[in-house]
């Protein structure tokens, strides 16, 4: 196994996708990709910004639940990035730690556990552990982060 399917499988019951979607409406929603036949479950939950670290803009993560790691995780991750972005989301990614503080997303302490980022500037992926850990994905995530204001 790698980090990554260590990290989306610890617990005995499921794996799990920490999805997290950064937008300027309350209340976001948006339709889900419907060709993900592997999905049990998806938990949404409403991140309070106490702090206003996001400038305003609202968090919502939604954890998409399966019983085993999905063949074809990164389709689904992609699929899922792009449905955010079509229902109009500044930012969306993946992480693995579903606790981190709001000051740093996409910063340089959680960049290691960011696998997938959606924003206008276009879809990265970092599945594989060697992109994900390397500087270049930690740059490119901070560049991310100042060019979308946050």
């Amino acid at each position: 196994m790698s980090r990554f399917t260590d990290a989306i499988s610890w617990s005995i019951e499921d794996v799990t996708l920490h999805l997290f979607i950064v937008s300027e409406a309350a209340g976001f929603s948006f339709a889900w990709p419907e060709g993900d036949v592997e999905l049990r479950r998806v938990r949404a939950t409403y991140l309070e910004d106490a702090d206003r670290n996001l400038g305003g803009r609202e968090c919502n993560e939604y954890d998409l639940i399966y019983e085993e790691v999905p063949e074809n995780v990164e389709s689904i991750v992609v699929e899922w990035l792009e449905a955010a972005l079509e229902g109009g989301a500044q930012l969306c990614l993946f992480m693995f730690d579903a606790a981190f503080d709001m000051s740093d997303i996409l910063g340089e302490n959680t960049a290691h556990q960011v696998y997938a980022v959606g924003s206008l500037y276009g879809i990265e992926l970092a599945v594989d552990d060697e992109t994900r850990l390397s500087a270049e994905w930690t740059e490119k995530l901070l560049a991310l982060r100042e060019k979308i204001g946050m």
